[in-house]
């Protein structure tokens, strides 16, 4: 609240006045941006902000908040995020390969199919969101939270869970590797998923 608040007044600008490889501090509203070139925002603010491109340039935000924008389907592979909200957003199947998150919070965020595979996420929090069939395989974790979240069907294969808690996550199913539970957080409902996965048979 307090970062967005901080952002009020921001001048608003036309995404068509935006030019490449340059550092912006804006807000911009209502748009459908198609980005191709290499973007770096801070202390920026987007508001109901379609992002429509197949492949985009590198892009880094550093304390910017988005509200109600929708970044599906693409390849977010080369973004850098530090210090930013998300609320409302749409990252339905969005390619996060290799891409990087510090001190993020997605809040009411549909990340449905979206592929975090291979990326970097520090001090992250996920509250009400869907990350139905997410991917996480192989990612570097630290100090993530996940509040009343639905994972169902999450992979997170070759990523270190120790100590994250689950218990406040909804899925009746997902795919893990045996080896790196150490420390896990779960609640009375969950244990027999855990325990199906681990070939334990409760009577």
């Amino acid at each position: 609240r307090g970062r967005e608040m901080a952002l009020n007044n921001l001048q608003k600008q036309s995404f068509k006045d935006i030019q490449d490889n340059e550092i912006y501090q804006t807000e911009l509203v209502n748009e459908v941006i198609n980005v191709t070139e290499n973007l770096y925002f801070s202390q920026s603010k987007f508001n109901k902000i379609s992002f429509e491109h197949a492949e985009l340039g590198e892009l880094e935000f550093t304390k910017c908040v988005f509200i109600g924008c929708d970044w599906s389907n693409l390849d977010l592979s080369k973004a850098r995020f530090y210090d930013c909200d998300f609320t409302q957003c749409k990252f339905f199947g969005t390619n996060f390969i290799g891409a990087y998150f510090k001190t993020t919070q997605f809040n009411h965020t549909n990340l449905n199919y979206a592929n975090f595979s291979d990326s970097t996420l520090k001090q992250v929090t996920f509250e009400n969101c869907e990350l139905i069939e997410s991917l996480f395989q192989t990612c570097t974790f630290s100090k993530i939270e996940f509040r009343h979240t639905n994972i169902n069907l999450a992979n997170f294969w070759g990523t270190n869970l120790k100590g994250i808690d689950f218990s406040n996550t909804e899925f009746d199913a997902i795919e893990v590797t045996l080896d790196q539970l150490n420390g896990i957080q779960i609640n009375a409902l969950q244990a027999g998923v855990f325990a199906r996965l681990l070939g334990i048979k409760i009577i």
